[in-house]
């Protein structure tokens, strides 16, 4: 017989195991309630994760619904998010932006600092060569760079603040088809 710590262990590992399958995958199976593939705790764990993720446990006739629905039911009406952490995508969008006026920023000191110590060796009457054409490519090329690295950086954050909103609009389009 195992001991009280054993079987909090066994319900801990099970509801870690749980949490990673998907909503309609565990609707499924506290619907069919094969004793015979699945333990008691198991079956219990698969109901808290289901009353944690949908508010509470829908009757069996309503199983079928949901599992039906092209929506992903993942995400809980409790304005809770299952797979990301609003907060944080928040920040790394705010960081994003802050860093792609930064990193645009160093660039065009860089380019500016270049600039000058460019000039000033043109006004040394060094020769026009090869190696000075190079030089003068790669003093044009970092404004370029610096500018793709910032609508790279600004793409990111205005990308995660699209994303949020569209998964807003669709949950609120949910919520209103289903009233």
């Amino acid at each position: 017989m195992s001991t009280k710590k054993e079987k909090d262990t066994l319900r801990k590992q099970i509801y870690e195991r749980m949490n990673f399958k998907e909503t309609n995958e565990l609707l499924e199976i506290w619907r069919k309630g094969d004793h015979e593939e699945w333990t008691e705790i198991a079956l219990d764990v698969i109901k808290e994760i289901l009353i944690d993720r949908l508010g509470e446990i829908p009757p069996e006739e309503d199983v079928e619904e949901i599992e039906d629905e092209t929506v992903d039911i993942n995400t809980t009406t409790h304005n809770e998010d299952i797979f990301h952490n609003e907060n944080k995508l928040l920040n790394i969008s705010s960081w994003a932006s802050t860093l792609s006026w930064i990193v645009l920023g160093l660039y065009m000191v860089l380019f500016v600092i270049r600039l000058i110590l460019e000039i000033q060796n043109g006004r040394q009457g060094v020769a026009i060569n090869l190696s000075q054409i190079n030089a003068w490519l790669g003093l044009l090329s970092m404004p370029i760079i610096g500018s793709i690295y910032f609508l790279i950086l600004q793409a990111i954050s205005e990308g995660i603040y699209m994303l949020m909103d569209l998964e807003d609009d669709g949950l609120q389009i949910i919520k209103s088809g289903k009233r």
